[in-house]
Formats: structure tokens, C-alpha cells, sequence
């Protein structure tokens, strides 16, 4: 399959240019991002690029098979990712944030069954919650 190259800009100081690949077969993805990115300033553009290359790269997948769940999930991710780059007080990545997120969920749950079990809940009622 031939490959199709749309050349965005991210936020760099030096202004170089990030080639993304496509392959052809995605082309129109390559109209829709040109047209949703023509008129806007060289900044603008440098950032929404950069924001669509973070994108790109966790959802590893083309836009028109893009779904609501992905959107929404990276739109939490990204969130949080701020939310720890504030708290941490440094850069942050998509994954180290999903890691995080995963360690706190994980947490969570040890934490609720050490709760259960002092409660006295039977393991067969546990099953039973956690099938639900």
C-alpha cells in the first residue's frame, strides 16, 4: 500500500516539521486534518497538530474508526496528565499517566476487598458482586 505523508508541526521551538504517516487508504483523514487546520495561525496549527499526534499515538488507530470510548478515555487521560504534571511538578506522558491511573484503580480495588473481608463477606458473595 503507498504511504501519504502530512507534514505537521508540533510545538518545537525550531518549528521542524513531524511527518506523519498514512497510509493511502486513510487519505481522507489527510483532507479533513488540512482543511480543519487551513486559515488558523502557524502556532494554532503547530498546537493542535502536536494534540493530534498525542492522539494518533495512543489511540493507534485511523480517525473514521475512532469511537466516542476513545475520545472520551483520552480526553481523561489527557486531563489527568495535566492534573500530575501539576502535582509532580514535571513533564508527564499519556502512558505514565495511564499507568498511574491503573496503580490508584488497583489500589482502590485491594482496599475495597481488605474492606469486604473484615465485614465478614462470604467469598461466594464476593463472586457474586464481582460478576455483576
Amino acid at each position: 500500500m503507498n504511504n501519504t505523508s502530512l507534514i505537521l508541526y508540533a510545538r518545537r521551538s525550531d518549528l521542524t516539521p513531524i511527518t506523519f504517516k498514512m497510509q493511502s487508504a486513510l487519505e481522507h483523514n489527510h483532507t479533513f486534518l488540512e482543511t480543519w487546520l487551513h486559515g488558523k495561525s502557524e502556532k494554532t496549527q503547530r498546537a493542535y497538530a502536536a494534540d493530534m499526534l498525542r492522539f494518533y499515538r495512543e489511540v493507534r488507530k485511523p480517525l473514521q474508526q475512532v469511537t466516542l470510548a476513545d475520545l472520551l478515555a483520552y480526553a481523561f487521560l489527557d486531563e489527568e496528565r495535566d492534573r500530575l504534571q501539576k502535582q509532580w511538578q514535571r513533564s508527564v506522558t499519556i502512558g505514565e499517566t495511564r499507568r498511574e491511573v491503573q496503580r490508584l484503580h488497583r489500589r482502590q480495588l485491594l482496599l475495597w476487598l481488605r474492606q469486604q473481608f473484615q465485614e465478614g463477606i462470604t467469598d461466594e458473595s464476593l463472586f457474586e458482586l464481582l460478576s455483576a
